[in-house]
């Protein structure tokens, strides 16, 4: 039995498959094999094989991280579709050490 489209193991065997073609190894007993399960399921294999290939090929959308008090560019990281390129703030180390220090003078002023 195949495994489900979208799962671990069926990634793996198209990624198997895909590294034996990309070896010049065209219509092996391997893909003869997939190509026959995935027709008794109705389903077929490059189809399947070609939107796995644009899947994987199209880059993961990012969204920059900058810090919110100096500004600092501290990378980026995933994000759906509609966040790509969108600037996130977050706050790099030092302004953190910075800031702790000063809630904690102001904390210890009040006491």
């Amino acid at each position: 039995m195949l495994p489900k489209p979208g799962s671990k193991d069926y990634d793996k065997m198209i990624d198997s498959i895909r590294t034996d073609l990309d070896s010049g190894m065209q219509l092996t007993k391997f893909e003869m094999v997939a190509r026959k399960l995935l027709k008794t399921q109705g389903r077929d294999f490059d189809t399947e094989f070609a939107k796995w290939k644009a899947k994987r090929e199209t880059p993961t959308p990012v969204m920059k991280i900058k810090c919110g008090w100096c500004g600092l560019d501290m990378g980026t990281k995933p994000c759906n579709e509609s966040q790509q390129n969108v600037i996130s703030h977050s706050i790099c180390e030092s302004c953190e050490i910075k800031i702790k220090k000063e809630i904690s003078e102001y904390v210890e002023s009040k006491i």
